[in-house]
């Protein structure tokens, strides 16, 4: 069963009555979407007790600045892995939803993202680009700063090309992040098992192969991979 609710634990006493009454009435596996301040040692306790398989968490951005300032968020990065810890110590699978092309965002904000994703390790990722949504404070500031470059949201795909012209990252750079965004995750997840100096160099590398994509896909054509 998926709960399709944004935020299933956001009113703690309601949550705890209704995963109880669901348990006894029909106590099938299920998964839904949470958020990562609001979990505490109880709610992943009540998740466990009655049968949550996964719990999908808006990380969004891995940058401070862009999660906090910009999207206002308020979540801490040793939260988040705290967090995402507690669930898989738990037997709950952990996946993210992530994105890319936030205004004020650089490539560099990015790769916090990808870097983020390797610490907390979840067992899928969701990577779309940024699209305001009319109402929103970020949809405002889109505005006034015209980075809309079109107003066909409808036909306009999450995933192939960014809607926003921005300052600081190009849309070339904003589809290299969105193709390869989980292969560079698995890239820094391999790495943190390499010995403390061997880890550095090749994080080292892999930043500068995110940071020059055209020298990442040059690499991967020549060596087929």
């Amino acid at each position: 069963v998926n709960f399709n609710d944004d935020i299933l634990a956001l009113k703690k006493d309601w949550f705890r009555h209704l995963m109880h009454a669901y348990q006894q009435r029909f106590g099938l596996p299920y998964e839904c979407n949470a958020k990562f301040d609001l979990m505490d040692e109880e709610i992943i306790r009540i998740f466990k007790e009655t049968g949550c398989q996964r719990l999908s968490f808006g990380l969004e951005s891995g940058s401070e600045y862009i999660r906090n300032k910009i999207m206002r968020r308020n979540m801490k990065r040793d939260d988040m892995i705290r967090t995402a810890r507690l669930c898989k110590q738990a037997g709950i699978r952990v996946f993210t939803y992530n994105m890319v092309g936030i205004p004020e965002e650089r490539l560099t904000d990015i790769l916090d993202t990808v870097k983020l994703n390797a610490d907390i390790e979840p067992e899928d990722i969701h990577v779309s680009i940024f699209s305001p949504y009319h109402g929103t404070a970020l949809y405002d500031t889109c505005i006034k700063e015209k980075y809309i470059q079109t107003n066909d949201f409808i036909r306009t795909s999450y995933f192939e090309q960014p809607i926003l012209k921005l300052k600081n990252i190009k849309p070339r750079q904003i589809q290299f992040a969105v193709e390869h965004f989980g292969s560079f995750k698995r890239y820094y997840i391999k790495i943190k098992k390499l010995p403390a100096f061997f880890r550095i160099i090749a994080g080292k590398m892999l930043d500068i192969l995110w940071l020059h994509g055209s020298i990442y896909l040059f690499l991967r054509k020549i060596l087929k991979i």
